[in-house]
């Protein structure tokens, strides 16, 4: 285990090199990138607090993605041992990654579920790619996003409850200032999810404790259903394990958002400005 430090712009790891530690981000903002036909290309970010890096070494496979810093940042970086010395056998740093493993496994079960759809073609068709298994967050394949109609230079999502929450006077109505952006239900683990968004849903419940996510990718944002019980709607198309995808990509202006299934009274307005 040793601490390192990067200036923005130096390269943590390569994709293709050899997977040889596993990152905690102390400090700062990582950019993931992956090679393309069109060159490279931005899949997601981590944060300071966020595991990562970690599966490559688990499973013994070379880099998926070159992990780049975005600003000045320190890392902890873990070979396998010390990953299961102070990381899996600490019960602090297990709490701490627990919920990004989790998330792991939601990726991969919708992936696994589309796999069971012989005529389909899965990364397309789903909405995943394969990078998600190891904790990137690639809304649907690259050449996929490119053919869709982009938002006119979006900056700003806005997320508006069309009536009051539960236990709340007010509408909420606030700006979403980080990617990806975790809705779903309070439950009393603080485990099995790590939400930046939190609803109250009593049983039978619509909010699924990890319900969706809202994300920005090549230059669009767009709503993930994260496996979830009973789906997310938007813009009327219904995502998740029931449906054709688990991902849709958010216009310019309002979008409506639902979590749940058509009965659901968790609706709320998206703006894209």
């Amino acid at each position: 285990m040793i601490t390192q430090n990067y200036l923005a712009g130096e390269i943590i790891a390569k994709e293709g090199d050899h997977s040889d530690f596993a990152f905690f981000l102390k400090t700062g903002t990582v950019e993931v990138l992956v090679n393309t036909l069109k060159g490279e290309k931005i899949v997601s970010e981590q944060f300071a607090g966020d595991f990562f890096g970690e599966m490559g070494v688990i499973l013994e496979e070379p880099r998926m993605a070159t992990l780049r810093a975005k600003t000045d940042v320190e890392v902890i970086a873990y070979d396998i041992k010390s990953f299961e010395d102070n990381v899996i056998n600490n019960a602090e740093q297990r709490t701490a990654y627990m919920p990004n493993l989790f998330e792991r496994v939601r990726l991969i079960c919708s992936m696994l579920r589309k796999t069971m759809e012989p005529s389909e073609a899965v990364a397309s068709e789903s909405g995943l790619h394969p990078y998600d298994v190891y904790g990137l967050v690639e809304a649907r394949e690259v050449h996929e996003l490119d053919g869709m109609p982009p938002a006119a230079k979006p900056s700003t999502v806005r997320l508006k409850s069309v009536e009051p929450l539960r236990g709340a006077e007010n509408c909420v109505n606030v700006v979403v200032k980080k990617f990806p952006y975790n809705i779903g239900r309070h439950s009393q683990s603080k485990i099995l999810v790590e939400n930046d968004f939190y609803v109250e849903d009593e049983r039978p419940h619509n909010v699924s404790r990890g319900h969706c996510s809202i994300e920005q990718r090549e230059g669009q944002f767009v709503v993930r259903d994260r496996f979830s019980s009973k789906g997310t709607i938007v813009n009327g198309e219904i995502l998740g394990k029931s449906a054709r995808s688990f991902m849709a990509v958010l216009k310019t202006g309002e979008n409506e958002l639902t979590l749940g299934d058509t009965t659901s009274r968790f609706k709320f307005v998206l703006t894209v400005e």
